[in-house]
């Protein structure tokens, strides 16, 4: 009599675990949750993902990547329309708030914020490093090379959609002193 044949989700699972065992729980993490987008999936609540392959729930590893919540976390895309960044700069706090919030990582490298205006599918800025600058002089993220994150008032400032920040980049015109003013009006009548 042969030997039962193996679950091949219980063997799926046993290979992910010897493969991410080498590496420290944020590495571990960038891995689950790269391989999750390549898939197409969003993380599954605790007892979704845990107890209906077997697995008893509360024996995760510490730091596991599982989620409680029993909702479908909120896309990218949503996010932006529900917060409605009106800067890049705003823009760029928001994609850390979720990494944190969402995907739950939570320190970044300047460079990694970039790649989530083509998740967005927006333009990226121009200057990027201008727009993440003017975002870390505002004290919304700290930056620390690949352990930048986001601060207190970052968040806050997300949560609270935004409310009371300039929603355009463009600098105020300075008003025209009263020569130049009268040039322009000038101007405009010996065109009528």
């Amino acid at each position: 009599m042969s030997a039962p044949k193996p679950d091949p989700e219980v063997h799926a699972v046993n290979t992910i675990v010897q493969a991410l065992r080498p590496l420290d729980t944020e590495a571990q993490q960038r891995v689950l949750q790269s391989s999750l987008a390549l898939l197409g999936l969003a993380i599954a609540g605790r007892a979704q993902s845990m107890g209906e392959i077997g697995i008893p729930i509360g024996s995760e590893a510490p730091g596991s990547f599982a989620s409680s919540a029993s909702h479908k976390p909120k896309g990218l895309t949503e996010l932006l329309l529900e917060k409605k960044p009106g800067t890049n700069s705003q823009r760029i706090v928001l994609f850390a708030y979720y990494r944190r919030h969402v995907e739950q990582l939570e320190t970044f490298h300047r460079q990694d914020l970039k790649s989530y205006f083509a998740k967005a599918r927006i333009a990226p800025p121009a200057n990027y490093d201008r727009d993440f600058t003017t975002a870390v002089s505002a004290g919304w993220i700290h930056e620390d090379d690949a352990n930048s994150y986001l601060t207190t008032t970052g968040e806050q400032l997300v949560e609270g959609s935004f409310e009371g920040e300039r929603t355009y980049s463009a600098q105020p015109k300075r008003p025209r002193s009263k020569s130049s003013a009268k040039k322009a009006r000038n101007k405009t009548q010996r065109r009528k």
